[in-house]
């Protein structure tokens, strides 16, 4: 009789530590999708705000061909000063040094008002941007997006590779917004902040690796 009675309440104990698993996993889940529809109300909102400034901007900034050009004619003017060197290498030492740059992640990898919450060291290798919920986060540099997946621990998470050694990880992420296979251009949104994962606040954890070494964004971004 005793022994009936300690196995009916070992399974009831294994019911309630069930239920309580399931409980949990589903408060987190619910939990990101309250993150996800916020932050992509937020995305939404300003995706409006900046169409409806893009013609007012359109007609005031000078063109992106325009801003090239002029890069050009003064890089051609000072080299020739210098250098004893055809119009044409000129060019094409100008048009590689621009597509080097495409692939380098030094770009601020959030759009918008940000402070940093974590810099990196031994035990927290990466740079963590405080950035209110769904602020868009950037691609740090051109490349092609490794993997997207959601992790325990770093939540939604995106990993780009920039074809020169560089790796860059984007994680704690509200919502992705690209898919394993994509290009991305340098300073593309790729997804929003949020606070997936193990987080205590909307963040963006940010990692560099250089074949396959963990470096120091801060080496490579310049902050505001």
């Amino acid at each position: 009789m005793n022994k009936i009675v300690i196995i009916l309440l070992l399974l009831f104990l294994i019911v309630i530590i069930f239920q309580y698993k399931k409980n949990n996993e589903l408060e987190y889940k619910i939990k990101q999708q309250e993150q996800e529809i916020e932050a992509s109300s937020k995305y939404i909102r300003n995706l409006t705000e900046r169409l409806k400034k893009k013609k007012t901007e359109e007609e005031s900034v000078i063109s992106k061909a325009e801003k090239l050009r002029n890069l050009l004619d003064s890089y051609l003017a000072e080299q020739k000063r210098d250098e004893n060197i055809s119009e044409e290498e000129l060019k094409e030492n100008l048009q590689k040094i621009e597509r080097e740059k495409r692939f380098i992640p030094n770009m601020i990898p959030v759009k918008g008002e940000f402070t940093i919450s974590q810099r990196f060291h031994i035990k927290h290798k990466a740079l963590d941007f405080a950035a209110p919920l769904g602020t868009e986060v950037a691609a740090a540099a051109a490349g092609e997006i490794l993997s997207v997946k959601e992790d325990k621990y770093f939540g939604n998470v995106i990993v780009m590779d920039h074809f020169n050694g560089y790796e860059t990880t984007y994680a704690h992420l509200a919502k992705i917004l690209v898919e394993s296979g994509d290009f991305i251009k340098k300073g593309l949104t790729i997804g929003l902040v949020g606070d997936t994962g193990n987080s205590t606040a909307p963040h963006l954890h940010f990692e560099i690796k250089l074949n396959k070494e963990n470096i120091d964004p801060e080496k490579m971004v310049i902050l505001k």
